[in-house]
């Protein structure tokens, strides 16, 4: 039985360590906001950080989709004014 016990309490200790940490619990709740560290309006940043990326990257996909005829600012816009701040 105590053998057992043991095993258990293993498991269990794997389960702690492979747990996944707070702030990153926080980002996969689906919560999409403007964070308050921001370059214009925080809209790619806070993409960024609901999709686990950097927000470099994100700038940088926005502005190649510039390049593309469509509603890129638009929707930029629609964001900024929708995404509620930090």
């Amino acid at each position: 039985m105590g053998r057992g016990y043991q095993g258990d309490r293993r498991v269990f200790l794997v389960a702690d360590i492979l747990e996944v940490p707070r702030e990153r619990e926080s980002l996969m709740t689906g919560a999409l906001v403007r964070p308050r560290s921001r370059v214009v309006a925080g809209v790619c940043a806070g993409l960024a950080r609901r999709f686990d990326m950097s927000p470099n990257t994100v700038r940088l996909l926005f502005v190649l989709s510039c390049i593309l005829p469509g509603p890129q600012f638009l929707i930029y816009i629609a964001l900024w004014i929708t995404l509620p701040s930090e």
